[in-house]
């Protein structure tokens, strides 16, 4: 996987974690988890993403995440 988009999400409304860990993902659209309002647990470690991505607004509208791992 090299990038994520909202389609590939979109009706992923139940998912509480998401582990994508040790993928190739280095672009990573600004809606991408919007509809995943319940998601507590994102791991995107060890991938090649974009430094210059806007996480703050990545991540807005997850109000329920409490573990983020970007390492």
């Amino acid at each position: 996987i090299e990038v994520l988009k909202f389609e590939m999400f979109s009706q992923a409304f139940g998912v509480e974690d998401l582990f994508l860990s040790q993928n190739r993902i280095n672009f990573i659209e600004n809606r991408t988890f919007s509809n995943m309002k319940i998601l507590s647990k994102l791991d995107l470690s060890q991938n090649r993403i974009d430094k210059n991505l806007n996480m703050s607004l990545l991540l807005s509208g997850l109000t329920k995440l409490k573990y983020l791992n970007l390492s």
